[in-house]
């Protein structure tokens, strides 16, 4: 019997990490994981970066260009997954949605391989909905999903994350700012504006994550002791271990984050997201104190709106928001509960 198992989905760290976390899981059960992911340099880069096993779909943007070239992409792609699969056989298909999942989820139907899909959002995706009723399970946020058919594959695992159990001793020391995985125009240039105001009479140390399209416009930004800029980083772990205070948006995986390093944050969900899924992801943590709602009109400094410094120079608020947070299953515990059912199917 094959020991691959391959793992589709990518474009945004929402995508990657949960099957990064999957991957390592099933390494340290003898198996051999692989990502199959679309030709984008974000993915390749986060595969490559890792030392993964990954092999490629030609093509990055599936659904970009003329009907008749969107039509030749999808064709192809899936001749492509088609031989990969024919050659390695693997032993079951787990996918966490997106255009790119689309031509393995197609494959794993046809080739009868056991499929499993992972949706991490409050809303389910249009792809995993489309694939939900052929999957074995659907592993789902533990608050449920919504958009999906009520079947009785679901099950609420919540997001796996690639990190160890987690007990936080300490306050933190940094406000950490980020826009997911890809960056945030309107949270750099709110953090722009807030630094110059303060100057050098900042209240605790930023670590300022731009993305990696906007890193040098504010590269110049650095400031020894005080401020750190970087266009993106691996070692999340890390940084949220340091935290006090996020700023960041509100997607599956940021949120589930939080969750496990019991980050108090500031929240700018993406306001163009027709079905306002990141403003659902946020829910419950807004709902129980644990972190504060901001609207992207809401970073105007110049309307005197400097929600940061007092909430920084106030650890009671701090402190408080921090004990707010609900509990939630461990990571090895998530990450266990879903290679498990993967393996026993």
């Amino acid at each position: 019997m094959s020991r691959f198992i391959c793992l589709c989905g990518g474009g945004t760290g929402g995508h990657l990490v949960p099957n990064l976390a999957v991957y390592q899981e099933l390494e340290r059960c003898g198996w051999l994981p692989y990502f199959l992911i679309p030709n984008n340099s974000f993915d390749l880069d986060f595969c490559s970066q890792k030392g993964l096993r990954y092999k490629k779909i030609s093509y990055g943007k599936l659904v970009s260009g003329s009907p008749l070239f969107v039509a030749w992409k999808i064709l192809y792609s899936i001749l492509q997954v088609g031989l990969i699969f024919l050659k390695d056989r693997p032993r079951s298909v787990l996918g966490t949605g997106g255009y790119g999942s689309f031509p393995v989820y197609i494959c794993a139907v046809l080739w009868r391989l056991p499929l499993f899909i992972l949706e991490p959002n409050r809303i389910c995706g249009k792809v995993n909905r489309w694939f939900a009723p052929f999957a074995r399970a659907v592993f789902t946020s533990e608050m449920g999903t919504e958009r999906i058919p009520r079947l009785k594959n679901l099950i609420r695992t919540g997001n796996p994350l690639p990190y160890k159990c987690i007990e936080p001793t300490h306050e933190g020391e940094c406000l950490l700012v980020f826009g997911a995985s890809q960056g945030a125009s309107s949270i750099n240039r709110f953090i722009d504006n807030w630094l110059r105001r303060l100057g050098e009479e900042l209240p605790v140390l930023v670590v300022w994550i731009t993305g990696r399209g906007e890193f040098s416009q504010y590269r110049s930004r650095r400031l020894e002791g005080k401020i750190e800029v970087y266009d993106y980083l691996n070692d999340m772990e890390f940084q949220y271990r340091r935290a006090t205070l996020a700023l960041t948006r509100a997607g599956a995986g940021t949120i589930s984050e939080l969750k496990t390093f019991r980050i108090p944050a500031v929240l700018v969900p993406y306001p163009h997201h027709q079905d306002r899924q990141q403003y659902l992801n946020a829910g419950e943590l807004i709902q129980s104190g644990a972190c504060l709602l901001k609207e992207e009109t809401d970073l105007d400094l110049d309307s005197g709106n400097d929600f940061l410094t007092p909430l920084l120079r106030s650890g009671a608020e701090i402190k408080r928001m921090r004990e707010a947070f609900p509990p939630i299953l461990k990571p090895d515990e998530v990450r266990t509960r879903i290679v498990e059912r993967i393996l026993n199917c």
